[in-house]
């Protein structure tokens, strides 16, 4: 069996235009990349985001099950170290906003082209696969 790739992804900026408290327009590629991630390889999702509940957060999560994204934690992680529960979240991948190189690429197609092939590639890396016999 195939270790899972997790990804932590940021909601506002991310996953729609950055209108807090409103939820901004969809980003289709963002979307469009993380379905075919969770369909091919099965990546685990967190959505990791400043909403809380009663502040956003249930609109925002629903906004992403309505476009047909679900996520496996939100605002939380599942790791056990050592029998304890960590409080911070562990994961392969951190997409956020705020990143250095984020602002690097305005084009929002080629952006997540380029996370889809990071991780595609990764998730060979980790569970002894080439690449370039695999199909994406």
């Amino acid at each position: 069996m195939h270790r899972r790739v997790v990804l932590c992804v940021d909601f506002d900026g991310c996953l729609c235009q950055h209108e807090f408290p409103r939820i901004g327009q969809i980003i289709q590629p963002a979307f469009d990349t993380l379905i075919k991630l969770q369909q091919q390889i099965r990546t685990r999702l967190i959505l990791w985001t400043c909403r809380e509940p009663g502040q956003g957060l249930e609109e925002a999560v629903q906004f992403c099950h309505e476009h047909g994204l679900d996520f496996d934690t939100v605002n939380e992680g599942w790791a056990l170290m050592d029998g304890f529960a960590l409080h911070k979240v562990i994961a392969d991948f951190y997409i956020d906003d705020r990143n250095i190189d984020w602002k690097d690429t305005k084009d929002e197609e080629l952006r997540w082209e380029c996370i889809y092939r990071r991780v595609w590639d990764y998730h060979c890396k980790i569970n002894g696969l080439n690449s370039l016999n695999v199909t994406k």
